[in-house]
């Protein structure tokens, strides 16, 4: 082979390599291109939904202001007429409409909010572990049943206990020995007693349970599969913590009595 053939070779493959050192180079500067532009595009969005959590984060400020507010002034709407001791007259007549209360039985879409004097608590009820309690507990709830009765029995590190009528007697020697006139059967679960479940008290005998509840404070494995969870609180847990740690007497009963001005069952605005 002459040196002009392979001079010529040479220059061919020289061209060769130049012409795929341009194209991988502009191939680089689009694929540069194209990273950049979609991470300017991925910033557009990280902004964009920072915005917009904050101002849900507003939105849920101003929700829970409001609905402090509400609390508020139920509280002081009703603590006038519900702070002062009823007669044993009053506890029948409440006792025969809450029997005579007629509502459709409760659905997992449903919430209970729990209007008390040191706070209010959002719960959840679990109709699909314990119906008849869900129902019990609605039918009592908005009979008007609870109003003014009192959380009678805190224990730190336990649960703080509720529901019975004869706490508005004014009568602090019979608190916890009140019912509705009925009692509901047993429905015993595989719920956990945790901090926020409400649970159905009862007495020595399973089926005995009428319209006294418990909300956990802590954990309670003792009563698991022995008393019936039939709900949690899902909202304002704190409230269980104020309310378990109040001054209270040998029966652990508050010496500031803790009120319950409304429990109501209902389905949410969406």
């Amino acid at each position: 082979m002459n040196l002009s053939r392979l001079w010529m070779i040479a220059t061919m493959v020289l061209l060769i390599g130049c012409i795929a050192i341009g194209y991988w180079g502009n191939q680089e500067s689009g694929l540069k291109d194209k990273m950049n532009t979609q991470l300017r595009q991925f910033e557009n969005q990280s902004r964009q939904l920072k915005k917009q959590r904050d101002e849900l984060q507003v939105d849920l400020t101003a929700a829970k202001k409001s609905t402090n507010l509400l609390h508020q002034s139920l509280v002081e709407t009703v603590a006038a007429v519900l702070d002062e001791p009823i007669h044993n007259d009053a506890v029948q007549e409440i006792m025969a409409q809450a029997e005579a209360f007629e509502t459709e039985p409760a659905t997992a879409d449903e919430i209970a909010i729990m209007h008390t004097s040191l706070g209010y608590m959002k719960l959840k009820l679990f109709v699909d572990k314990a119906p008849n309690h869900c129902n019990n507990f609605k039918r009592l709830a908005n009979s008007g049943y609870y109003d003014g009765t009192t959380f009678h029995r805190v224990i730190p590190g336990f649960m703080i206990q509720g529901g019975d009528i004869l706490s508005r007697d004014g009568i602090r020697q019979n608190d916890g020995t009140g019912g509705p006139g009925w009692n509901i059967d047993a429905e015993f679960n595989d719920t956990e007693h945790v901090t926020g479940i409400l649970s159905m008290a009862r007495s020595s005998s399973p089926n005995s349970a009428g319209s006294q509840f418990f909300i956990c404070a802590d954990r309670a494995v003792h009563l698991d599969g022995k008393y019936t969870a039939f709900g949690k609180v899902t909202e304002n847990l704190d409230v269980i913590q104020t309310i378990v740690n109040v001054p209270r007497d040998e029966r652990d009963n508050p010496l500031d009595p803790v009120k319950i001005y409304s429990v109501r069952v209902f389905t949410p605005v969406k």
